[in-house]
């Protein structure tokens, strides 16, 4: 009885496995949403790149709320950019500070 039970569990486990490797589960919005770039500016806060469609969002996201701090065309970041998790040329400090004026 416990090596069916287990036989059971673990085609549940490969089942899902494969169909994680296959893609399946990824609905139409993962081709339109990207995360470009995170970095962690707090304990619970980060600032987020988003690319949707031909456009750059810059988010703002703590706990429980996710401000627009910016909205920039689509930009190409080489490698050095992207270990970094910084896109160039965005100064998230003055975004930063914008967005606090207007809260």
């Amino acid at each position: 009885m416990i090596v069916g039970l287990a036989l059971v569990l673990g085609a549940i486990v490969l089942t899902a496995w494969f169909a994680r490797r296959m893609g399946m589960g990824a609905g139409q919005g993962a081709t339109l949403l990207k995360v470009v770039a995170a970095l962690s500016v707090g304990a619970k806060e980060k600032v987020v790149v988003l690319e949707i469609g031909g456009q750059w969002m810059v988010l703002g996201v703590a706990p429980g709320r996710v401000s627009a701090l910016a909205s920039l065309p689509k930009g190409e970041l080489d490698e050095a950019a992207a270990a970094s998790a910084l896109p160039l040329g965005i100064d998230f400090a003055a975004l930063i500070r914008k967005a606090r004026h207007r809260a």
